[in-house]
């Protein structure tokens, strides 16, 4: 009887000492996983931080696309009215002085330009003084 009482004494220890491990066990694994999903919510939190700041640089991307595309479209038709005949007419006018056979040409020597431009300049005004001078005297 000795020996049962024993046996069952250290069977109900082992019992009490497996189901502490084993909850033992259950707060490790518990641990465990609550360590996984706060990783989880830091990694997916970094995640969306990084995606929301290159949404950012992709609208900055489009607006400086839909810039250059109509600094494109200006010098394509600048380029186009540089390959037309009204231009090639323009510059050679402008900078070549060449005129058409039916135009009369009209050359306004720069003495008269410059008296011209002398006397349709207007003077300054006398100084402040100079005016309450002769208004007084």
């Amino acid at each position: 009887m000795k020996y049962i009482l024993r046996f069952a004494e250290q069977k109900a220890s082992l019992t009490q000492r497996y189901e502490q491990e084993r909850i033992g066990m259950k707060k490790l694994v518990a641990i465990g996983i609550l360590a996984f999903e706060i990783y989880l919510i830091i990694s997916f939190s970094r995640s969306v931080w990084e995606l929301w700041q290159n949404q950012d640089e992709v609208e900055k991307a489009k607006v400086k696309v839909e810039t250059l595309r109509s600094e494109n479209n200006k010098l394509k038709s600048e380029l186009e009215y540089a390959k037309s005949e009204e231009f090639l007419e323009r510059e050679a006018r402008d900078k070549l002085h060449f005129v058409k056979s039916d135009e009369t040409v009209v050359v306004i020597p720069d003495a008269v330009m410059r008296a011209a431009t002398a006397s349709a300049a207007p003077t300054p005004p006398p100084p402040n003084w100079e005016q309450w001078m002769k208004l007084f005297f």
